[in-house]
């Protein structure tokens, strides 16, 4: 529901696009209508907001102007905000994911589309349409690396998922103290599994961590998920009896855990700067309206 800023720097942007070869009578029937559009979304009235949408798309059926896209986009989030409402309704849901495709397939960098796609589809149970899709996105070159490293970050959480299930089950996991002691599975399979899917995890949030490097972001999730693939990975050493190998990644996870206490540390520094700067400036204004 966080869309009317983004709707209205949105819309002051297009305001300054020229009319790139197509009317301007065509270019401003759409601008008034996707404005309209935009102002009955602020006030949640949704029906009529989709409506107008759909009315400045079908105005310009060829998406000519940048007027048309950005209909289409707050068509999606339109659409979304009605499923959030009501999440019985799986028409909305469907229609929603529909338009987030049409709008990925103009723009593969919108990552709040991406986003918002990927948790549509996990909403309706489509899983297997969510790892193809996050699995295409991941290997996309066209779209920027520290989103990639996003996606990247929710396969190894997956992952993860897969492997703490196995190693944290009560016949594996046992208490000794106040210490845990981790045996193998009984069966063979299971192990196997815990296994591959650790090994898989790792690779994936070692290729989100390089692609964040390269992007110069690093993301506090990341190195999560990196600290508690390297526990599930100390586990299957202890499980093996390979003690030097479960020292080691003992001491690469706390490393990790370091690095994530570290970033989350930031973010809060940068949150409450953020917080005082606001406060000063609407401090500021208000002496001056006083004066």
């Amino acid at each position: 529901m966080r869309m009317s800023k983004f709707i209205v720097l949105s819309l002051v942007v297009v305001a300054l696009v020229g009319a790139s070869g197509c009317s301007l009578y065509k270019r401003t029937v759409v601008q008034k209508t996707t404005v309209d559009g935009a102002k009955a979304f602020q006030q949640r009235k949704f029906e009529e907001a989709e409506r107008l949408f759909r009315e400045a798309i079908a105005a310009d059926p060829d998406f000519e102007t940048e007027e048309a896209k950005l209909a289409e986009r707050f068509l999606a989030n339109t659409l979304q905000a009605q499923f959030g409402i009501n999440r019985k309704n799986s028409k909305k849901a469907e229609e929603a994911i529909t338009v987030f495709k049409s709008v990925i397939a103009k723009n593969p960098g919108d990552g709040r589309a991406f986003r918002a796609l990927a948790g549509l589809l996990r909403a309706v149970g489509r899983d297997d349409e969510w790892l193809k899709l996050v699995t295409e996105r991941a290997n996309d070159p066209a779209v920027p690396g520290d989103q990639r490293a996003d996606v990247l970050t929710s396969l190894a959480a997956r992952q993860f998922s897969c492997a703490n299930e196995i190693s944290d089950a009560e016949e594996v996991k046992k208490q000794v103290g106040d210490a845990y002691k981790f045996s193998k599975p009984a069966k063979a399979e299971d192990f196997d599994k815990l296994k591959k899917c650790a090994t898989e995890g790792m690779a994936l949030v070692d290729k989100a961590l390089a692609l964040q490097k390269e992007a110069n972001v690093e993301s506090d999730s990341t190195w999560s998920y990196k600290a508690n693939l390297l526990i599930q990975k100390m586990r299957i050493a202890e499980m093996d009896g390979d003690s030097a190998s479960q020292e080691k990644f003992k001491k690469e996870a706390e490393v990790a855990k370091e690095k994530y206490k570290e970033l989350v540390k930031k973010k809060q520094e940068e949150a409450e700067k953020k917080v005082l700067a606001e406060s000063s400036i609407k401090n500021a204004q208000n002496q001056q309206e006083a004066k």
